[in-house]
């Protein structure tokens, strides 16, 4: 007996990538960041919030982690779409801890994908099943 998987919709397709496109970009700025890093010596100012190989870090870190969270999409896994809203709402978490306010652009940028993410949960799953992922079977005699 074969399971039959119905394929993505088109809107969860873009969902995936806007999450995959959002992680290139970021990549994009991380190498940028190195290359600027290096042409300027890592020297630190007086004006930089953090060292310049912490941002950088930092920057590769949430890359890999948009990548990711649009593969898992592109899938069809809800572990995406929780992935994806973890890196939509976190700005929320920084302004509640360090008391300031939100600017009605960083609340839509929070709100639209968070409406997004939502509207694609109910074609998503939790798990594949394991027949699916795992490599075939060989006789061993």
């Amino acid at each position: 007996m074969t399971a039959t998987t119905k394929a993505p919709s088109i809107w969860l397709r873009l969902v995936a990538y806007y999450f995959k496109i959002g992680g290139v970009i970021f990549a994009v700025i991380a190498v940028l960041g190195l290359v600027s890093g290096f042409a300027l010596d890592w020297a630190p100012g007086t004006t930089q919030a953090m060292p310049m190989p912490l941002a950088v870090a930092i920057v590769c870190a949430m890359a890999f982690a948009l990548l990711a969270a649009g593969i898992l999409l592109a899938r069809r896994l809800r572990a995406g779409a929780v992935l994806g809203l973890v890196l939509t709402l976190y700005p929320v978490a920084f302004a509640l801890v360090q008391r300031r306010t939100m600017t009605w652009l960083e609340l839509a940028l929070i709100v639209v994908p968070t409406i997004v993410l939502v509207s694609v949960w109910r074609e998503l799953e939790w798990r594949h099943d394991s027949r699916d992922v795992s490599a075939p079977l060989t006789d061993q005699q």
